[in-house]
């Protein structure tokens, strides 16, 4: 009887990456006053960016492209462009995965912070690339600014409730 409660709780423990990513994308697009709005759609990168640092065996390339998609489809922009953005993050940091298991919690969140703030540019770009002009860039350095200084916030909170053994920081 033990045996199936432990699967029950690994796989359940297991799949809290993506589910947490999921749901808060999903509150992302509830009702909220603008200036909560703005506070939500910076969560699911940094999410995705800490999942990617600190899990990546459980939060795979796959699942970054496919919330993504779902972001876009949810906030009914061009379809492609978030996960375009999620996908970028993901490779990124992946990419530094040997840098990421021995390094202070400071150095992760620059390194985390340089990404965001990378990635959070690639939808304004493309943005100002068709339409011929420039677009204002305020609301995207809030979002940055939002992801950057709640990053600490998440991935310290998610460290401490985190069951599974650790990977990244």
């Amino acid at each position: 009887m033990d045996g199936i409660f432990y699967r029950i709780d690994h796989a359940a423990r297991a799949s809290l990456p993506v589910i947490s990513c999921f749901i808060l994308i999903l509150l992302t697009f509830a009702p909220w006053p603008p200036l909560i709005k703005s506070f939500l759609q910076a969560l699911p990168l940094v999410l995705l960016c800490f999942w990617v640092m600190h899990r990546p065996d459980l939060f795979k390339t796959h699942w970054s492209f496919l919330l993504g998609l779902l972001y876009d489809m949810l906030a009914g922009q061009v379809i492609g462009l978030t996960a375009l953005s999620f996908l970028v993050a993901d490779v990124v940091l992946r990419s530094q995965r040997g840098f990421f298991r021995n390094y202070s919690f400071l150095a992760g969140w620059m390194a985390a912070s340089f990404v965001i703030a990378g990635v959070s540019l690639i939808p304004w770009a493309m943005a100002s690339t068709f339409s011929g002009e420039l677009r204002e860039l305020s609301p995207t350095g809030i979002r940055i600014a939002f992801s950057v200084l709640l990053f600490p916030v998440i991935a310290g909170t998610l460290q401490r409730l985190s069951p599974l053994p650790r990977e990244g920081f």
